[in-house]
């Protein structure tokens, strides 16, 4: 899966796969934990491989803020994209073949 930060802040970020449960089922994560999480700098694209099975949650934190976006295929593309004064998580769905 590829993994798109559309802001101009970095982020920080982290995929769980086999519906595996991440602290509360919240857009809030203790700051103290993302810290640890590895960083997308702003306007920057990372390929993901999955270690586990999906569905995969990928979880952000940028600027305070706590965003989940959850996928069911490896060959989707997740953005973080601003909206107000606040971020989601948006999923396309790519088809791939070969």
């Amino acid at each position: 899966m590829d993994i798109s930060n559309d802001t101009t802040l970095d982020a920080r970020y982290k995929v769980s796969g086999s519906g595996t449960p991440m602290g509360p089922h919240s857009h809030l994560f203790p700051e103290e934990e993302a810290a640890h999480w590895p960083v997308i700098p702003a306007g920057s694209v990372i390929s993901q491989t999955p270690s586990s099975g999906g569905p995969w949650k990928v979880y952000f934190y940028v600027n305070g803020h706590g965003v989940i976006a959850e996928t069911n295929s490896k060959n989707d593309l997740v953005h973080l994209v601003p909206s107000g004064d606040a971020f989601r998580a948006d999923v396309r769905r790519v088809v791939r073949t070969g």
